[in-house]
């Protein structure tokens, strides 16, 4: 792996760390067709783009009001992606209703791991 300067990777902007995300989950996607025949090839590919829009959201969530503004047409196509999984589903229509709601359930879902219980899924 290559790191420089200004990269996604080294980067603190969360705008930058979504547009990642986004960019991972919609080629993703446009591979998926083509491999339609293989279901087991198919089904990974579904779990990485599942474990990829909750990255995403998580991102969506930390920007500010007015970067959300310039990612929210990015933001509403991942929901059509979204939409293929009901947990994903339910994140992104929780974000996309009130983000602030939702930073504060992750917070909480991550302070219940912090005090001990690991097996709690912390989006």
């Amino acid at each position: 792996r290559r790191l420089r300067q200004s990269s996604i990777m080294t980067s603190s902007s969360a705008g930058k760390h979504f547009e990642g995300c986004y960019w991972t989950i919609y080629t993703l996607k446009e591979r998926i067709d083509l491999i339609s025949t293989n279901l087991e090839m198919r089904k990974l590919y579904s779990q990485f783009i599942t474990e990829s829009l909750v990255i995403a959201f998580n991102w969506y969530a930390d920007l500010a009001s007015f970067e959300r503004t310039i990612y929210k047409k990015d933001f509403i196509r991942l929901g059509e992606y979204a939409r293929e999984d009901a947990f994903t589903s339910k994140l992104y229509l929780l974000l996309r209703g009130t983000p602030i709601l939702y930073k504060i359930i992750r917070s909480l879902k991550r302070y219940i791991c912090d005090r001990g219980k690991k097996d709690f899924y912390a989006a």
